[in-house]
């Protein structure tokens, strides 16, 4: 049905112009919808997706976001083989206690770590081993030779100069020695 031009002019000119041919103006409010509103609607519909498709995405990404950084990376090779406490990455990595906590705190935002304290030393451990999959995908993607997780994960190593109660047994990292004779 076309619009009387005498009881909406304005109306009528906007379906006219939106029309091709005097053969198209029969169909002229089907035009108007199809040329004029509906790309309005298709975009308001696409700007509401958009977000929310972010939205889905965020926990992968902060996870991604989190293995970012090489000393991130090596801090989660340093726990393959189970809890170890931050005076132990010190001695491993080579840097100080300051900037591994930092590491340590993204990568327990991103829920891959988790710390336990026992007395003067905290201890992190992996709670995803599943991100060992992925960084051992990406390694491959960049050419390194893969580094399976097994069921079993690698020996831990004794590090010298390691002042951890694993590395050494009657002292704590933090504190001064205990003296064996009391």
């Amino acid at each position: 049905m076309v619009s009387d031009e005498k009881s909406c002019p304005v109306m009528a000119k906007l379906i006219y112009s939106s029309c091709g041919t005097a053969a198209d103006h029969e169909f002229a409010p089907f035009n108007l919808l199809t040329r004029h509103i509906l790309p309005f609607i298709l975009i308001f519909n696409i700007s509401n997706i958009i977000p929310a498709m972010k939205e889905n995405y965020k926990p992968q990404a902060k996870i991604f976001k989190a293995l970012t950084h090489p000393v991130r990376l090596a801090i989660l090779n340093i726990l393959r083989s189970g809890e170890e406490c931050v005076c132990h990455m010190e001695a491993v990595l080579g840097y100080r206690q300051a900037y591994i906590s930092q590491h340590l705190m993204l990568l327990r935002e991103a829920g891959l770590i988790q710390d336990r304290r026992d007395g003067w030393n905290i201890f992190y451990r992996v709670t995803k081993p599943e991100v060992f999959a992925l960084i051992d995908a990406t390694g491959e993607m960049a050419g390194e030779s893969s580094r399976q997780v097994s069921e079993s994960p690698p020996a831990r190593k004794k590090v010298p100069g390691c002042p951890c109660p694993k590395c050494n047994h009657g002292l704590n990292c933090g504190s001064p020695p205990i003296p064996k004779d009391r």
